[in-house]
């Protein structure tokens, strides 16, 4: 049944007033309609936070949480720790879902029980308003083990994983200010089978200040 499968959504925000409407009513307007939407605001100086309270009060799914500026490993363990979702989907403040990713993921869980990690594929929007193609994912499990041993293939804002498991593994290590992301995927191939969508259900901006780029080294 839908209400065992609860969706927790983890969006961090900081600093992103030109794209966190868009992000936030992506989410919002998912055909999978059972989930809570958390927005961990983690210090704004933008107009963010006044946008994601706007959202709050309209509509009774979003938590919103309030931080001083700690991080993005901080805030996501937070996000962790009041999530009482099953499922545990990630998306960054500047990115857009499509409408029926949670489904989809949803679906591809439901189809195994030893399944633990959801990527998707995704378009990757340039700062040119161009989209070019992601050649770094895998899609299969063993695929994709063999690739985690020395680089990442999942997108972090494209994820969907069991609250359960990443609990059991101590969420994401607060040692990383970098590849937090990478590291507890690795993790997450020893507790059961990972894979990837090959569907682009996920619309993501390739730009050059964000973290991934200025730290992909």
């Amino acid at each position: 049944m839908e209400t065992d499968n609860k969706i927790s959504v983890i969006l961090p925000v900081y600093n992103s007033e030109e794209f966190i409407s868009e992000s936030i009513s992506s989410i919002l307007n998912q055909t999978y309609k059972n989930f809570e939407l958390i927005i961990i605001d983690d210090g704004s100086t933008d107009n963010s936070r006044a946008i994601c309270e706007n959202y709050s009060k309209s509509d009774k799914r979003i938590k919103l949480i309030k931080n001083h500026h700690c991080g993005l490993t901080v805030s996501l363990n937070y996000g962790l720790e009041i999530a009482r979702g099953k499922f545990i989907a990630r998306q960054d403040a500047d990115d857009i879902s499509l409408p029926n990713r949670f489904e989809k993921q949803v679906e591809w869980f439901l189809r195994d029980k030893k399944r633990v990690l959801c990527g998707t594929n995704c378009k990757i929007l340039t700062e040119n308003n161009e989209y070019k193609t992601n050649r770094s994912l895998k899609f299969s499990n063993d695929r994709i083990k063999r690739k985690l041993e020395y680089s990442n293939c999942f997108v972090h804002s494209s994820t969907m994983y069991l609250r359960d498991c990443v609990q059991k593994l101590g969420l994401y290590d607060d040692n990383l200010k970098y590849a937090q992301d990478y590291d507890l995927w690795w993790k997450l191939t020893t507790l059961g089978e990972v894979g990837n969508l090959s569907e682009k259900l996920l619309i993501i901006r390739n730009r050059e200040d964000s973290i991934s780029i200025k730290n992909k080294n």
